[in-house]
């Protein structure tokens, strides 16, 4: 719905297929712009990685 409504403007992408290969793309958006999706995404792993730990404990 969002990209209908014209709200998403920029993207970046990465995939997986099954022989391993890794398909990275992006879409509107400069090399600052990508950093800065690619960070977001890199404290969403930190977040999830640090919620397994302390379930762990």
């Amino acid at each position: 719905m969002l990209a209908k409504d014209g709200e998403i403007r920029q993207v970046v992408f990465a995939a997986k297929s099954k022989d391993g290969t890794v398909l990275t793309g992006h879409h509107n958006a400069d090399p600052y712009t990508r950093q800065e999706l690619i960070a977001h995404l890199q404290v969403k792993v930190t977040q999830a990685v640090m919620e397994a730990y302390r379930d762990d404990e």
